[in-house]
């Protein structure tokens, strides 16, 4: 910690790369200290950690049936 403090960000969009309504995605990217540490995409259905804490979170989101169902 620094005297700027601690930074997270969420970021939800969706990812439309054709007219195909099949083919659109939700994501959520989410950022700690400015950089990726996980993100949700509805393609794959869940999350995906990308730094040792993003994979830790991102399982136990996974595990939470609750945030599940809130995605779908």
């Amino acid at each position: 910690k620094d005297q700027h403090g601690y930074f997270m960000f969420s970021d939800f969009f969706c990812y439309i790369p054709s007219r195909n309504p099949k083919e659109v995605q939700y994501l959520i990217d989410w950022y700690f200290n400015m950089e990726l540490t996980m993100q949700y995409n509805s393609s794959v259905g869940g999350w995906t950690g990308f730094t040792p804490a993003g994979l830790i979170t991102a399982a136990k989101f996974n595990a939470d049936k609750h945030d599940v169902v809130q995605r779908i």
